[in-house]
Protein backbone atom coordinates (compact mmCIF):
# COMPACT_ATOMS: atom_id res chain seq x y z
CA UNK A 1 0.00 0.00 0.00
CA UNK A 2 2.95 2.29 0.89
CA UNK A 3 4.47 1.69 -2.50
CA UNK A 4 1.56 2.50 -4.10
CA UNK A 5 1.00 5.62 -2.33
CA UNK A 6 4.53 7.12 -3.45
CA UNK A 7 3.87 5.71 -6.80
CA UNK A 8 0.47 7.89 -6.84
CA UNK A 9 2.23 10.82 -4.96
CA UNK A 10 5.03 10.70 -7.38
CA UNK A 11 2.75 10.43 -10.60
CA UNK A 12 0.83 13.57 -9.05
CA UNK A 13 4.02 15.60 -9.25
CA UNK A 14 5.42 15.14 -12.48
CA UNK A 15 6.14 18.45 -14.22
CA UNK A 16 3.84 17.18 -17.32
CA UNK A 17 4.86 20.52 -19.77
CA UNK A 18 8.39 19.08 -19.39
CA UNK A 19 7.81 16.10 -20.23
CA UNK A 20 5.75 17.29 -23.03
CA UNK A 21 8.39 19.30 -24.22
CA UNK A 22 10.50 16.31 -24.12
CA UNK A 23 9.00 14.15 -26.35
CA UNK A 24 8.01 16.97 -28.94
CA UNK A 25 11.92 17.38 -28.85
CA UNK A 26 12.30 13.58 -29.73
CA UNK A 27 9.92 13.70 -32.14
CA UNK A 28 11.49 16.31 -33.61
CA UNK A 29 14.85 14.65 -33.50
CA UNK A 30 13.91 11.35 -34.94
CA UNK A 31 12.53 13.00 -38.15
CA UNK A 32 15.28 15.58 -38.56
CA UNK A 33 17.87 11.69 -38.10
CA UNK A 34 15.49 10.06 -40.62
CA UNK A 35 15.65 12.56 -43.25
CA UNK A 36 19.38 12.60 -42.91
CA UNK A 37 20.21 8.84 -43.32
CA UNK A 38 16.99 7.25 -44.99
CA UNK A 39 17.87 4.66 -47.42
CA UNK A 40 15.13 2.58 -49.02
CA UNK A 41 17.66 -0.08 -49.37
CA UNK A 42 18.33 -0.36 -45.51
CA UNK A 43 16.29 -2.35 -43.31
CA UNK A 44 14.78 -0.03 -40.41
CA UNK A 45 15.90 -2.02 -37.27
CA UNK A 46 19.57 -1.05 -38.43
CA UNK A 47 18.66 2.68 -39.19
CA UNK A 48 19.93 5.43 -37.18
CA UNK A 49 16.69 6.11 -36.87
CA UNK A 50 14.99 3.73 -35.84
CA UNK A 51 18.26 3.41 -32.79
CA UNK A 52 17.26 6.55 -31.75
CA UNK A 53 13.67 5.73 -30.71
CA UNK A 54 15.70 2.64 -28.57
CA UNK A 55 17.57 4.82 -27.12
CA UNK A 56 15.33 6.85 -25.99
CA UNK A 57 13.00 4.37 -24.77
CA UNK A 58 15.70 2.68 -22.70
CA UNK A 59 16.70 6.28 -21.27
CA UNK A 60 12.96 7.17 -20.61
CA UNK A 61 12.42 4.32 -18.04
CA UNK A 62 15.91 4.53 -16.71
CA UNK A 63 14.72 8.69 -15.94
CA UNK A 64 11.72 7.57 -14.71
CA UNK A 65 13.17 4.88 -12.26
CA UNK A 66 15.84 7.34 -11.24
CA UNK A 67 13.16 9.49 -10.50
CA UNK A 68 12.52 7.56 -7.21
CA UNK A 69 15.12 7.00 -5.82
CA UNK A 70 15.61 9.94 -2.55
CA UNK A 71 17.54 12.71 -3.04
CA UNK A 72 19.32 11.38 0.47
CA UNK A 73 20.61 8.29 -1.34
CA UNK A 74 22.27 9.79 -4.28
CA UNK A 75 23.92 12.35 -1.81
CA UNK A 76 25.96 9.15 -0.32
CA UNK A 77 26.22 7.99 -3.96
CA UNK A 78 27.93 11.19 -5.13
CA UNK A 79 31.08 10.62 -3.76
CA UNK A 80 31.13 6.63 -5.21
CA UNK A 81 29.92 7.27 -8.31
CA UNK A 82 32.92 10.11 -8.36
CA UNK A 83 35.80 7.99 -7.32
CA UNK A 84 34.24 5.17 -10.06
CA UNK A 85 33.78 7.21 -12.90
CA UNK A 86 37.75 8.39 -12.61
CA UNK A 87 38.56 4.85 -12.80
CA UNK A 88 36.92 4.51 -15.98
CA UNK A 89 38.63 7.81 -17.22
CA UNK A 90 42.26 6.36 -15.77
CA UNK A 91 41.80 2.84 -17.69
CA UNK A 92 41.04 5.07 -21.28
CA UNK A 93 44.35 7.17 -20.40
CA UNK A 94 46.61 3.94 -20.31
CA UNK A 95 45.29 2.72 -23.05
CA UNK A 96 42.42 0.62 -22.19
CA UNK A 97 40.38 2.58 -24.27
CA UNK A 98 39.52 2.07 -28.32
CA UNK A 99 41.43 4.67 -30.22
CA UNK A 100 38.02 6.54 -33.02
CA UNK A 101 38.95 9.28 -35.16
CA UNK A 102 42.67 9.95 -33.39
CA UNK A 103 41.10 9.96 -29.63
CA UNK A 104 40.77 7.16 -27.06
CA UNK A 105 37.53 7.75 -25.38
CA UNK A 106 35.57 4.25 -25.70
CA UNK A 107 35.75 1.15 -23.72
CA UNK A 108 34.73 -2.32 -26.01
CA UNK A 109 32.49 -4.26 -23.81
CA UNK A 110 31.90 -6.20 -27.03
CA UNK A 111 27.54 -5.92 -27.20
CA UNK A 112 28.38 -1.89 -26.86
CA UNK A 113 31.14 0.83 -26.32
CA UNK A 114 30.76 3.16 -23.35
CA UNK A 115 32.63 6.26 -23.06
CA UNK A 116 33.51 6.82 -19.66
CA UNK A 117 33.54 10.56 -20.32
CA UNK A 118 29.85 10.90 -20.45
CA UNK A 119 29.43 9.25 -17.28
CA UNK A 120 31.69 10.99 -15.41
CA UNK A 121 30.14 14.33 -16.29
CA UNK A 122 27.15 13.01 -14.70
CA UNK A 123 29.26 11.55 -11.62
CA UNK A 124 30.75 15.08 -11.34
CA UNK A 125 28.04 17.33 -11.51
CA UNK A 126 26.89 15.06 -8.55
CA UNK A 127 29.49 15.39 -6.20
CA UNK A 128 30.10 18.97 -6.75
CA UNK A 129 27.00 19.81 -6.31
CA UNK A 130 27.00 17.48 -3.39
CA UNK A 131 29.56 19.37 -1.74
CA UNK A 132 29.26 22.89 -2.59
CA UNK A 133 25.33 22.29 -1.04
CA UNK A 134 27.70 21.85 2.22
CA UNK A 135 30.22 23.70 1.84
CA UNK A 136 29.29 27.64 0.13
CA UNK A 137 31.76 29.32 -1.80
CA UNK A 138 33.42 33.18 -1.19
CA UNK A 139 36.39 35.16 -2.31
CA UNK A 140 36.56 36.52 1.42
CA UNK A 141 37.20 32.30 2.27
CA UNK A 142 39.63 31.19 -0.44
CA UNK A 143 39.96 27.63 1.57
CA UNK A 144 36.74 27.33 0.33
CA UNK A 145 38.12 26.79 -3.28
CA UNK A 146 40.22 24.10 -2.39
CA UNK A 147 38.21 20.95 -2.24
CA UNK A 148 35.75 22.09 -5.17
CA UNK A 149 39.41 22.44 -7.39
CA UNK A 150 40.97 19.52 -6.55
CA UNK A 151 37.20 17.56 -7.68
CA UNK A 152 37.63 19.81 -11.20
CA UNK A 153 41.00 18.90 -12.04
CA UNK A 154 41.37 15.91 -11.76
CA UNK A 155 38.23 14.89 -14.36
CA UNK A 156 39.22 17.78 -16.28
CA UNK A 157 43.34 16.91 -16.96
CA UNK A 158 42.25 13.13 -17.29
CA UNK A 159 39.20 14.00 -20.40
CA UNK A 160 41.91 16.57 -21.75
CA UNK A 161 44.45 14.10 -22.47
CA UNK A 162 42.36 11.36 -24.29
CA UNK A 163 42.33 14.05 -26.16
CA UNK A 164 38.53 15.44 -25.48
CA UNK A 165 38.46 19.45 -25.72
CA UNK A 166 34.61 20.16 -25.68
CA UNK A 167 33.74 17.45 -22.95
CA UNK A 168 36.45 18.75 -20.85
CA UNK A 169 34.78 22.34 -21.12
CA UNK A 170 31.68 20.93 -20.22
CA UNK A 171 33.04 19.89 -17.23
CA UNK A 172 34.00 23.55 -16.64
CA UNK A 173 30.33 25.15 -17.34
CA UNK A 174 29.44 22.97 -15.31
CA UNK A 175 32.36 23.86 -12.69
CA UNK A 176 30.83 27.65 -13.08
CA UNK A 177 27.42 27.21 -13.13
CA UNK A 178 28.25 25.50 -9.70
CA UNK A 179 30.30 28.16 -8.08
CA UNK A 180 27.20 30.72 -9.07
CA UNK A 181 24.62 28.99 -7.26
CA UNK A 182 27.25 28.48 -4.37
CA UNK A 183 27.95 32.22 -3.67
CA UNK A 184 29.56 33.79 -6.02
CA UNK A 185 28.12 37.11 -7.58
CA UNK A 186 27.95 37.82 -11.54
CA UNK A 187 30.92 40.45 -11.02
CA UNK A 188 32.97 37.70 -9.19
CA UNK A 189 32.27 35.53 -12.09
CA UNK A 190 33.97 37.87 -14.54
CA UNK A 191 36.95 38.27 -11.78
CA UNK A 192 37.18 34.44 -12.30
CA UNK A 193 36.79 34.24 -16.27
CA UNK A 194 38.79 37.22 -16.76
CA UNK A 195 42.18 36.00 -17.07
CA UNK A 196 40.98 33.70 -19.92
CA UNK A 197 39.12 36.46 -21.85
CA UNK A 198 42.58 38.27 -21.49
CA UNK A 199 44.44 35.35 -23.31
CA UNK A 200 41.61 35.85 -26.21
CA UNK A 201 41.69 39.48 -26.57
CA UNK A 202 45.00 39.94 -26.30
CA UNK A 203 45.65 37.49 -29.03
CA UNK A 204 47.22 38.61 -32.73
CA UNK A 205 44.18 36.50 -34.05
CA UNK A 206 42.18 39.19 -33.25
CA UNK A 207 41.44 42.65 -35.07
CA UNK A 208 42.13 45.11 -32.53
CA UNK A 209 43.53 43.22 -30.27
CA UNK A 210 45.10 45.34 -28.08
CA UNK A 211 42.09 47.87 -27.65
CA UNK A 212 40.09 44.74 -26.45
CA UNK A 213 42.39 44.22 -24.52
CA UNK A 214 42.53 47.44 -22.77
CA UNK A 215 39.03 47.55 -22.31
CA UNK A 216 39.15 44.88 -20.19
CA UNK A 217 41.80 45.31 -17.86
CA UNK A 218 39.88 48.66 -16.74
CA UNK A 219 36.36 46.74 -16.93
CA UNK A 220 38.63 44.30 -13.98
CA UNK A 221 39.77 47.31 -12.37
CA UNK A 222 36.33 48.67 -12.07
CA UNK A 223 35.17 45.16 -11.13
CA UNK A 224 37.90 45.27 -7.91
CA UNK A 225 37.18 48.35 -7.06
CA UNK A 226 33.48 47.56 -6.76
CA UNK A 227 33.71 44.00 -4.68
CA UNK A 228 36.44 45.72 -2.64
CA UNK A 229 38.40 42.56 -1.80
CA UNK A 230 41.64 41.96 0.17
CA UNK A 231 44.21 43.61 -1.32
CA UNK A 232 46.69 40.21 -1.60
CA UNK A 233 43.56 38.51 -3.92
CA UNK A 234 42.79 42.25 -5.95
CA UNK A 235 46.68 42.40 -6.84
CA UNK A 236 46.32 38.94 -7.81
CA UNK A 237 43.48 39.51 -10.36
CA UNK A 238 45.03 42.53 -11.34
CA UNK A 239 48.34 40.90 -12.12
CA UNK A 240 47.54 37.51 -13.92
CA UNK A 241 45.33 39.56 -16.33
CA UNK A 242 48.53 41.36 -17.13
CA UNK A 243 50.60 38.49 -17.12
CA UNK A 244 47.75 36.25 -19.44
CA UNK A 245 47.74 38.87 -21.61
CA UNK A 246 51.25 38.76 -22.60
CA UNK A 247 51.49 35.26 -22.25
CA UNK A 248 48.91 34.85 -24.80
CA UNK A 249 51.11 33.59 -27.54
CA UNK A 250 52.70 30.90 -24.79
CA UNK A 251 49.12 29.83 -24.05
CA UNK A 252 48.45 29.70 -28.13
CA UNK A 253 51.90 27.85 -28.61
CA UNK A 254 50.58 24.99 -25.70
CA UNK A 255 47.79 24.11 -27.59
CA UNK A 256 47.67 21.05 -29.56
CA UNK A 257 47.57 21.76 -33.35
CA UNK A 258 43.83 20.22 -33.66
CA UNK A 259 42.80 22.90 -31.41
CA UNK A 260 44.72 26.31 -32.63
CA UNK A 261 43.18 24.83 -36.00
CA UNK A 262 39.84 24.90 -34.60
CA UNK A 263 40.01 28.42 -33.23
CA UNK A 264 41.47 29.45 -36.51
CA UNK A 265 38.52 27.12 -38.69
CA UNK A 266 36.15 29.50 -36.24
CA UNK A 267 37.69 32.89 -36.71
CA UNK A 268 38.01 32.16 -40.57
CA UNK A 269 36.56 28.97 -41.93
CA UNK A 270 38.26 29.88 -45.75
CA UNK A 271 41.93 29.69 -44.60
CA UNK A 272 41.17 25.78 -45.43
CA UNK A 273 37.81 25.35 -47.24
CA UNK A 274 38.73 22.16 -48.14
CA UNK A 275 40.65 20.77 -44.84
CA UNK A 276 39.68 21.77 -41.39
CA UNK A 277 37.10 24.74 -42.72
CA UNK A 278 35.26 22.16 -45.24
CA UNK A 279 32.68 20.98 -42.30
CA UNK A 280 31.59 24.67 -41.11
CA UNK A 281 31.81 25.93 -44.53
CA UNK A 282 29.62 23.00 -45.86
CA UNK A 283 27.52 23.35 -42.71
CA UNK A 284 26.56 27.24 -43.47
CA UNK A 285 25.72 26.11 -47.64
CA UNK A 286 23.13 23.82 -46.20
CA UNK A 287 21.64 26.53 -44.21
CA UNK A 288 22.23 28.98 -46.58
CA UNK A 289 20.39 26.80 -49.48
CA UNK A 290 17.04 26.65 -47.50
CA UNK A 291 16.77 29.98 -47.68
CA UNK A 292 13.91 31.17 -44.91
CA UNK A 293 11.30 28.10 -45.93
CA UNK A 294 13.36 25.26 -46.35
CA UNK A 295 13.53 22.87 -49.52
CA UNK A 296 11.03 20.72 -48.01
CA UNK A 297 11.14 17.06 -45.85
CA UNK A 298 14.26 15.29 -47.52
CA UNK A 299 15.13 17.28 -50.00
CA UNK A 300 18.24 19.20 -48.62
CA UNK A 301 20.36 18.66 -51.39
CA UNK A 302 23.89 19.16 -49.37
CA UNK A 303 22.53 16.12 -47.08
CA UNK A 304 21.49 13.50 -49.84
CA UNK A 305 24.38 14.24 -51.23
CA UNK A 306 26.57 13.77 -48.32
CA UNK A 307 27.98 16.82 -48.73
CA UNK A 308 27.41 17.56 -45.20
CA UNK A 309 29.73 15.51 -42.88
CA UNK A 310 28.03 14.04 -39.78
CA UNK A 311 24.76 15.05 -40.79
CA UNK A 312 23.31 12.98 -38.03
CA UNK A 313 24.94 13.81 -35.17
CA UNK A 314 27.00 17.02 -35.18
CA UNK A 315 25.65 19.23 -37.71
CA UNK A 316 21.33 18.34 -37.28
CA UNK A 317 21.23 21.36 -37.35
CA UNK A 318 22.30 22.29 -40.82
CA UNK A 319 19.81 19.33 -42.10
CA UNK A 320 16.77 21.60 -40.19
CA UNK A 321 18.21 24.45 -41.78
CA UNK A 322 18.12 23.36 -44.88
Amino acid sequence: MNTARRFLDKTMKVDWFFIILVLALMCCGVTLVYSATYNPEEVFYQSYWFRQIIYFIVGFFIAAALSFIRIDYLKRLAMPLYFLSLLGLIVVLFGGGDVIKGAGRWIDLGLFKIQPSEFAKLAYLLAFSYWLSRHPVSFFRLKSFFVPAVLFIIPFILVLQQPDLSTALVFTAITLVGFYWAGLTLVDMFLLLSPLFSVLLSHSQFVFSQIFWGGLICLVALALFYRKLPKALTSFFFLINIFAGYASSMAWNMLKPHQQKRVETFLDPMNDPLGDGYQVLQSMTAIGSGGLTGKGFGEGSQTNLSFLPEEHTDFIFSVLGE
